[in-house]
């Protein structure tokens, strides 16, 4: 699905109220058929640098459901990694530590199926990192990502949270909507990735850092549908350690064309500065007629 949009910020506004409007009347919760893999995106850093609670973690992500598939984002470290497959009867991992603006982070992947060919992505210099590993999916090969992406570096840190007075918030909404930025440049680096061009489907999740509409995201609505679009949580904040009426949602999972969704949403817990974001996904079958000469769909 491609979203466009004009550079006028009036109407992207106006789009976006719109939108909000819209969404109310639509479910989350939808069907689908064939085996299911539910996916889960989450940060799980805390904004001073502490240790997260596994335990909160681990309710958070299962807030859903058993999981088959997590991207994770600011791991710690391997071990902490492990111990919270270990916790969620996920054996199969993944893990990548890498620096950016003078901070260690980990990216991380847990799964229920075995996962082959993890590589790191630096994207710089306009940071942070990509995570990908291959895992099968009723028989097609599928390209699972685990991203985080450089934070809007104008916003004021505090130990309370992130402070955004309303005149910078509009300017920072307007540069995300209009402009190039490191978010934006990043992700035509990831669109680039020989990898991706190389599976039967793609799953990527993570941390963006930027709000829906932006020029990152309809960078990747240019060969991505986003899980969250369209159901009633397309707009919820996940980023909640910002000191704003409103909160953004900076936390997405995208994938490609021959992977339906079944429903997908925000849970809103989580032991850190994130909401973690979910979807259950299945892969599309192919048409074929039946007895009857009905078109149906394998899976």
């Amino acid at each position: 699905m491609v979203l466009t949009t004009n550079k006028n910020p009036i109407f992207l506004l106006l789009m976006l109220a719109v939108g909000c409007g819209v969404f109310a009347f639509y479910g989350v919760e939808g069907e689908s058929r064939g085996h299911q893999l539910r996916v889960v995106s989450y940060n799980v850093g805390t904004l001073n640098g502490d240790k997260p609670s596994l335990g909160r973690i681990v309710a958070a992500i299962g807030g859903k459901g058993q999981p088959g598939l997590v991207l994770l984002q600011e791991v710690p470290d391997e071990a902490f990694l492990l111990s919270l497959g270990e916790r969620l009867g996920l054996k199969h991992h993944a893990f990548g530590a890498y620096t950016a603006g003078g901070g260690g982070y980990g990216l991380g992947l847990l799964s229920e199926r075995p996962l082959l060919n993890s590589e790191m992505h630096l994207l710089r210099p306009n940071g942070h990192a990509v995570l990908t590993a291959e895992m099968g999916m009723d028989g097609k090969r599928v390209l699972v990502c685990s991203v985080h992406l450089e934070r809007v570096k104008s916003v004021e840190k505090k130990k309370d949270g992130f402070h955004l007075p309303w005149e910078q918030a509009f300017q920072i909404l307007k540069t995300e909507l209009i402009s190039e930025t490191p978010r934006s440049m990043a992700v035509d680096e990831i669109l680039s990735l020989v990898a991706l061009k190389e599976k039967d489907e793609v799953i990527i999740g993570g941390d963006f850092n930027t709000i829906p509409f932006s020029t990152a995201i309809r960078g990747m609505g240019r060969r991505y549908d986003d899980a969250l679009w369209p159901t009633t949580d397309y707009f919820t904040g996940t980023y909640i350690m910002v000191k704003f009426p409103f909160k953004p949602r900076i936390d997405y999972i995208f994938h490609s064309g021959g992977i339906r969704v079944g429903s997908a949403g925000v849970i809103r817990d989580g032991g850190g500065d994130h909401w973690p974001v979910w979807a259950e996904f299945g892969v599309k079958g192919r048409q074929r007629t039946d007895d009857r000469g009905r078109m149906t769909e394998d899976g």
